[in-house]
């Protein structure tokens, strides 16, 4: 089990975002199945989410 649980946390190798940052067609994906199956009542936008907390963390060292 763990290691299926590393596949979705470490994605397909070399991913095209960095880890822990959200890819926008991977957030339209999930948003328009969760529609689909009724888990979300309307389509969410780009502003669903934001990288701010991701580019915050990236500037502390």
């Amino acid at each position: 089990m763990m290691a299926e649980i590393n596949k979705l946390i470490w994605g397909p190798p070399r991913p095209t975002t960095p880890l822990g940052k959200m890819d926008p067609a991977a957030f339209k994906r999930t948003a328009d199945i969760a529609l689909k199956f009724g888990v979300i009542k309307k389509p969410a936008d780009a502003s669903a989410y934001t990288h701010e907390i991701w580019e915050l963390a990236q500037t502390k060292g």
